[in-house]
């Protein structure tokens, strides 16, 4: 005979009886029984559930709940038991999303509601416990501990500060593609959110895209008009995009809403330079002190303040271009004082000391603090003087000084080259954070310049010196620091390069120089002008447009035509 319903309902009503007199074995082993042939029995396979979880088996109560619901999803009373089962274990994600499928079904269901909002309390104190891991990593550097806890605080609780934090940490880890994601995400959620809009463009800023990154710094003014970090983020997106003006009442207005702020004075000082306003630019340039910008070296010694007298350290600071842009100033400085000391790398201690000898020129080590009663950088120079005119910023070249013995034998050798004598430097130093963007391709480069009866000598020197491209003389060997460079710049006809120590050196010597600059290029080369301030015969030749080095390279090869 076979086991009808009858007895079906018998077994059912025995274990039922059993369930409640607290015989849980006994009543499983039934439910069990029962399951066996009737596999998707909504009423079996809840008490199975409600009975695992009397046992603490809280994984088969899982189970028991899990199967019910994928074959009778809208059993009210399986997603509110589910729902305490998943919090029991600590799973409070899915306890959440079991309330809200009680509430779906049952809007009016008080524990359901009371269940939701005690898992997104616990939830989000547990999301914020992991952001505050992630930002305690962020702020020791960690950032891959610092990603694993916001990736664990967005698992807790998804929101669009987890997911703008997120990004912050990607940016500074430079996995760019993840930060704009992540930003996107952010926004995606919180499309008021003025914070990520922000970071967006800092993102695409650091890329160099930055077309891409005004309209995120646009949209992040308009929802928070009063945040000075949005307005000095806005200052250089107009900046890069040549709309100085703009830049400049950008800075401004930072500086309106907060005083104080350090980098917008410091943003505001280049945008001034930029523009020629140097009495407005140096006076801001010294807010890259409080910036951390600026090394602040020999601070036992007071900074000298213009008083005659003084035993003054001017000490070299920034990279080799700006120390050979800036000692020009040096001839000034002895009338103002009664011993003088310059302290530079050692690579430029021989090439300076011969052009100032004067002046006592020593790498930082080899200088005597206690011989002297102040100190001064050597970029401050213009400003503690009130050098503000343009007049006051030219200075004759050449105002550097070669070794003329040197100068002989390379003349000597250069000699015997056909045509003109072109000095090329195509690549500046890696560690500068614009090189992508003033570095040109050697190839490039070359192409514009071979077919005229000329001889290229590659001026790139240093241990980190790419190797010549073919057609051009490379005499890295040769060439130890700038004394031997300057050697070789001052035999030739002309110098190209793009904006590295190159530019200065040749500028300095009094050499005419082409000087191929991107569209957004350095304070000193100023904004639209072909010519230059701070040396007579360069030659200044903008990109037109951002990358576009090909109209670089016609305007070059139409400006060597005419020479």
């Amino acid at each position: 005979m076979g086991y009808g319903l009858v007895e079906a309902g018998q077994e059912l009503a025995q274990a039922i009886s059993l369930h409640m007199a607290e015989r849980l074995d006994e009543a499983g082993a039934i439910y069990m029984q029962l399951l066996a042939q009737q596999p998707e029995n909504p009423d079996l396979l809840f008490l199975l559930g409600t009975l695992r979880v009397q046992q603490g088996a809280l994984h088969d109560a899982q189970a028991a709940l899990s199967n019910l619901l994928r074959v009778h999803p809208r059993h009210v009373d399986g997603w509110a038991q589910l729902a305490e089962v998943y919090r029991s274990m600590g799973q409070i994600a899915e306890a959440l999303h079991c309330y809200r499928q009680v509430l779906l079904l049952a809007p009016e269901n008080v524990a359901a509601r009371t269940g939701e909002a005690a898992c997104l309390d616990e939830l989000l104190a547990s999301a914020q416990q992991a952001m505050q891991a992630a930002l305690d990593a962020y702020q020791q550097r960690d950032f891959p501990a610092a990603i694993q806890w916001a990736t664990e605080s967005l698992n807790r609780f998804p929101s669009a500060v987890a997911w703008n934090n997120l990004g912050v940490v990607y940016k500074e880890q430079g996995n760019l593609p993840e930060a704009e994601n992540a930003l996107r995400q952010a926004i995606s959620l919180a499309p008021d959110y003025a914070e990520a809009w922000s970071n967006l463009g800092n993102v695409y800023w650091v890329q160099y895209r930055y077309a891409d990154a005004l309209d995120p710094y646009e949209r992040a003014v308009k929802l928070q008009p009063n945040n000075p970090v949005s307005w000095n983020n806005l200052g250089n997106g107009l900046q890069a995009a040549g709309r100085l003006d703009e830049a400049v009442e950008a800075f401004e207005r930072a500086l309106q809403l907060q005083p104080d702020f350090a980098m917008a004075h410091w943003n505001h000082g280049i945008a001034a330079l930029l523009k020629g306003d140097y009495r407005t630019g140096w006076d801001e340039y010294e807010w890259g002190f409080a910036c951390g910008l600026r090394p602040l070296k020999f601070q036992s010694v007071p900074v000298w303040q213009g008083e005659s007298g003084a035993r003054l350290i001017v000490y070299a600071e920034q990279g080799f271009g700006d120390v050979l842009q800036f000692v020009r100033f040096m001839h000034v400085l002895p009338a103002k004082v009664t011993r003088l000391a310059l302290v530079v790398p050692v690579e430029l201690q021989r090439l300076l000391q011969r052009s100032f000898p004067a002046v006592q020129v020593a790498t930082e080590s080899g200088v005597n603090t206690q011989e002297y009663t102040a100190v001064l950088p050597l970029m401050s120079v213009p400003h503690r003087l009130g050098l503000v005119e343009t007049a006051d910023l030219t200075i004759p070249a050449p105002y550097l000084k070669v070794d003329q013995a040197k100068a002989t034998r390379w003349r000597e050798r250069i000699s015997g080259n056909a045509g003109m004598q072109i000095g090329i430097a195509w690549q500046g130093s890696r560690k500068h954070k614009s090189d992508l963007l003033r570095s040109v391709p050697a190839e490039q480069l070359v192409q514009a310049l071979a077919g005229g009866g000329v001889s290229l000598h590659s001026l790139q020197a240093g241990p980190d010196a790419p190797e010549a491209p073919q057609n051009v003389t490379d005499w890295r060997a040769e060439i130890q620091d700038f004394d031997d460079l300057a050697a070789i710049v001052n035999e030739l006809d002309c110098v190209v390069t793009v904006d590295t120590a190159v530019a200065h050196l040749a500028g300095a010597l009094g050499k005419h120089v082409y000087l191929l600059l991107p569209f957004a290029p350095d304070w000193r080369w100023g904004r639209y002008s072909e010519s230059c301030v701070w040396y007579d015969r360069m030659h200044l030749i903008r990109q037109p447009s951002p990358g576009e080095w090909d109209a670089v390279m016609q305007r070059l090869e139409d400006a060597l035509i005419k020479k």
